[in-house]
């Protein structure tokens, strides 16, 4: 695999995990609202606890992927 090939890999798979993990995060708020109109009845959407939360799903799809890629690029065992 080339150089560019290993940049363009590994460009692409933090963007995805950031995407994934904010997604996974919003879907989690979403989820204990939910949880929380049915068992009170209210339905409450904070639109700055969203955003608290798509930074945080940002943040650690950030940590994540990059984490991910310096493992690959530093050929450590299973990655």
């Amino acid at each position: 695999m080339g150089k560019n090939n290993k940049l363009t890999w590994a460009v692409l798979f933090i963007a995805f995990s950031m995407l994934g993990m904010t997604f996974l995060s919003l879907f989690g708020y979403f989820l204990f609202a939910f949880l929380l109109w049915m068992v009170g009845g209210e339905l409450n959407f904070n639109m700055v606890e969203i955003i608290t939360y798509a930074k945080i799903g940002v943040f650690g799809g950030c940590v994540a992927g990059f984490g991910v890629v310096l493992m690959k690029l530093l050929k450590v065992k299973g990655f």
